[in-house]
């Protein structure tokens, strides 16, 4: 049921989406429906759990704590990329149809974006024990690349995206490792 949530929030989007649709596009039955989630917003909810679930696994398969910030940073921001490329469904319901769905899943979606936050954070300070923890900047990298997935996601460009990883990163790491680190490792 949670993929057929996915399918049915991408083509419907939240608001339109009801229970019958995927109810309908799961092949199950309504009591099915209701043994399991209370409404469209718990399957909702609990399909957005389990996409963000399914990023970070593949985000924490890939982290090497022993790199410099820079390879971490492309290897994790190139799985989401490729998940998000790979399943635009997923990327549909986790960017787009999460922001104006219940206030319950729009508290998930902001507790995954602060777990993102804190990842960066926790990153930069493994690279460079002397950096602020506390500083703006990694809401405003978080916040500036789940944007630009965002506005891609809605053009139907989920192609593009791990193409878009090495510009991201140029775009923002500068203000952790400096200009010319990151040129030398995404200037190709």
């Amino acid at each position: 049921m949670l993929d057929a949530t996915a399918m049915v929030a991408a083509v419907a989007g939240y608001s339109a989406m009801s229970v019958e649709d995927v109810i309908s596009a799961a092949g199950v039955s309504r009591r099915t429906f209701y043994d399991n989630f209370e409404d469209k917003s718990a399957v909702f909810l609990a399909a957005f759990s389990l996409i963000a679930g399914e990023l970070t696994d593949r985000v924490l398969a890939t982290d090497r704590p022993e790199e410099r910030l820079e390879v971490r940073a492309e290897l994790a921001l190139t799985q989401i990329a490729l998940h998000l490329r790979d399943r635009p469904d997923y990327a549909d319901l986790l960017l787009v149809q999460s922001a104006g769905a219940s206030e319950t899943v729009i508290q998930a979606r902001n507790a995954l974006l602060e777990r993102a936050t804190a990842t960066v954070r926790r990153a930069v300070r493994e690279d460079d024990e002397h950096a602020d923890p506390v500083d703006l900047a990694a809401e405003l990298v978080v916040g500036g690349i789940v944007e630009v997935f965002h506005s891609r996601v809605l053009r139907g460009e989920y192609a593009e995206l791990p193409a878009l990883v090495p510009r991201l990163l140029l775009s923002t790491l500068p203000v952790y490792i400096g200009r010319e680190r990151a040129n030398a490792a995404f200037s190709r």
